[in-house]
């Protein structure tokens, strides 16, 4: 149990620090847990998924565009290995045009899953007047990964590729404030 104590401390400092630990093959099972289960933030670029394999376009009546159910799958590689994986994603999204051009919102449902789990969430987003899509949400973690939670930030750039800002962390997010009433 000190073994464990003393290498959970170390990792903690070396998270503060801003440190990465690197492979975790040469730890034992106890520490590895403790390391796996670690909060890491990471930044870095993703390869954005296939076009989709499949969705529908309908124009409603007031004329305005939707897309439904469209569906992206491949192999994303995150800076965080937790994450990388095959990757599920369906989009649905809605087009509006201003002054800009075209832009939409959308919703997406995510899956990501490797050897040690999964990670399921869902996320909002839109895309600008250059088509570029921008992201948040926050997974959860299944499997090797339960109790930790991912929440990503993404943006796609020029040559459809996305930037990438995260963190992985243990417990979930904080209850969310409530706000007092206006004053009179």
């Amino acid at each position: 149990m000190r073994k464990l104590r003393l290498a959970s401390a170390a990792l903690l400092v070396l998270a503060l620090l801003g440190v990465q630990t690197g492979t975790l093959t040469a730890l034992d099972d106890d520490t590895a847990q403790v390391a796996s289960h670690a909060a890491a933030v990471f930044e870095g670029n993703v390869f954005g998924l296939s076009s989709p394999l499949s969705g529908t376009i309908e124009t409603l009546p007031e004329g305005r565009m939707v897309k439904r159910g469209d569906l992206y799958e491949g192999h994303a590689d995150y800076p965080d290995p937790r994450l990388s994986g095959t990757q599920r994603v369906i989009v649905n999204e809605d087009f509006h045009v201003s002054a800009d051009g075209v832009s939409s919102v959308l919703t997406s449902a995510w899956r990501i899953d490797n050897a040690e789990g999964s990670w399921l969430g869902d996320f909002t987003g839109y895309s600008d007047s250059e088509g570029r899509w921008h992201n948040q949400g926050l997974l959860t973690g299944t499997g090797g990964y339960e109790g930790l939670w991912a929440l990503l930030i993404e943006d796609q750039t020029a040559n459809g590729t996305y930037d990438v800002h995260g963190m992985i962390f243990p417990g979930g997010l904080p209850e969310a404030p409530v706000l007092p009433e206006p004053a009179e």
